[in-house]
């Protein structure tokens, strides 16, 4: 009888061990989705702030200026910058994520785009459309 009681100990000792592992190991998985969603969350709040800029500037009419001395239209620089500060901050803020490091390229991919776009107006094209 004493046998069956050691063993059975022994048996709940290392079912114990078990527990301890796997609550050590859902811990773990736990703190890296939370991480992981912070991650998101930050680069949601870069686009939505863009976003927010961009549209803000398409409903108050200020992202075309027409000039008043050649009667021609121009891309709003400042609106533009603005935008792509925010891009280009939000770039430097998710380089040192763990979970998802393409968010910092593509920040800086659409900051560029907003350069270009500033560039392409400068050339004239903006005219031809």
């Amino acid at each position: 009888m004493t046998g069956l009681v050691a063993s059975k100990t022994r048996e709940v000792a290392e079912l114990n061990k078990d527990i301890d592992q796997l609550d050590a190991n859902r811990n773990e998985e736990k703190e890296e989705f939370e991480e992981k969603v912070r991650e998101h969350n930050e680069a949601t709040q870069i686009i939505t702030e863009a976003r927010r800029l961009f549209e803000g500037l398409v409903n108050e009419n200020s992202l075309l200026q027409k000039q008043q001395k050649t009667g021609t239209v121009a891309l709003n620089k400042q609106a533009l910058a603005l935008i792509q500060k925010t891009l280009h901050d939000g770039a430097h803020k998710v380089r040192n994520f763990k979970h998802r490091s393409s968010y910092g390229s593509i920040f800086k991919i659409l900051a560029t785009i907003t350069t270009n776009a500033q560039t392409l107006a400068d050339g004239g094209h903006l005219q031809r459309l």
